[in-house]
């Protein structure tokens, strides 16, 4: 669990090869933009690939953008065959980017951010992870409003 706390924070490490611009474009992205900004994912695989780092470091970076349906990138992986901790980071990533005020979209209110989360069981996350985000509301609730008194994580316990 410690190590997935850590390495979620790196799972955007190909962002660095991503022009300012296109990360902070207040509108839609283009096509060429949108396949800039999805490069991202294998980039970051191909640098943590190069520093040899950990494995599941590696899984992060190359596949939180896949989708428990398979509608997802840069490969289509589907269910079981995406990594269980990039299953977890796509959740936490989509979260935490559905309740961020960005330059092309309102920040969402919480309840209304963990529903279109739990709708997602199925198509985007697996079922199974989004179970354990249903149990971890209330902890997450806490560390969204500054409240929290200890590591979410820890409080979650196992993830089935």
């Amino acid at each position: 669990v410690q190590k997935l706390f850590v390495f979620s924070g790196l799972h955007d490490l190909g962002k660095v090869a991503v022009p300012r611009e296109i990360l902070s474009k207040p509108g839609p992205l283009d096509g060429r933009e949108l396949a800039l900004m999805r490069s991202h994912v294998e980039i970051g695989a191909q640098i943590a690939c190069a520093m040899e780092i950990d494995p599941m470091l590696q899984d992060i970076i190359a596949h939180h953008h896949e989708r428990w349906d398979g509608s997802g990138y840069p490969h289509g992986l589907a269910s079981e065959a995406i990594p269980v901790a990039a299953r977890v980071v796509a959740i936490a990533d989509s979260f935490d980017a559905i309740l961020a005020k960005r330059s092309y979209k309102r920040a969402v209110p919480f309840d209304e951010a963990a529903g279109i989360i739990v709708a997602g069981a199925g198509t985007l996350f697996d079922p199974m992870l989004i179970r354990a985000f249903e149990r971890a509301t209330d902890d997450l609730r806490a560390v969204h409003e500054g409240t929290s008194t200890g590591h979410l994580l820890s409080k979650i316990g196992t993830f089935t």
